[in-house]
């Protein structure tokens, strides 16, 4: 579980979204149609870095620069 739960809090802060799609595609007399969540990241790259600095920290791992 430790490094599932790094995975995701890599993402710490990041809010929670309904952000529900679905599409159609229809070829060739074939209707496809899936659902699924979009990505909206609003991070900052500066605050990715420091939500992966605090899991190298509690990991006791080495830091990257």
């Amino acid at each position: 579980m430790g490094c599932s739960k790094s995975i995701t809090d890599i993402f710490e802060g990041q809010p929670l979204s309904s952000g529900d799609f679905e599409f159609t595609q229809s070829s060739a007399g074939v209707l496809l149609t899936e659902n699924g969540f979009g990505n909206n990241l609003t991070l900052s790259a500066e605050q990715i870095l420091l939500n992966v600095k605090n899991i190298q920290q509690r990991n006791e791992i080495q830091k990257c620069r």
